[in-house]
């Protein structure tokens, strides 16, 4: 299955979780496992360095900001 097709698929499921209908097939725990490593990479980009997983997430929100200031220049 294409790639479009697995988070079709997780979305469909999380909206039917969501109603009641069934049981979510990713848990939540690994939406945040991958928005941590998501951070991580980001963050590491960035600062042009290594970082630790989980991120300080106020340096993260921070480099963020600024990220955000710089896009809205451009």
């Amino acid at each position: 299955a294409s790639s479009f097709r697995l988070y079709q698929e997780m979305l469909e499921n999380f909206a039917a979780a969501v109603n009641g209908e069934e049981e979510l097939i990713v848990p939540g725990s690994e939406g945040i496992a991958s928005l941590a490593i998501t951070n991580a990479a980001y963050l590491s980009a960035w600062k042009h360095m290594p970082v630790s997983v989980p991120v300080d997430q106020e340096e993260y929100a921070e480099y963020l900001r600024k990220a955000s200031e710089k896009e809205k220049k451009s």
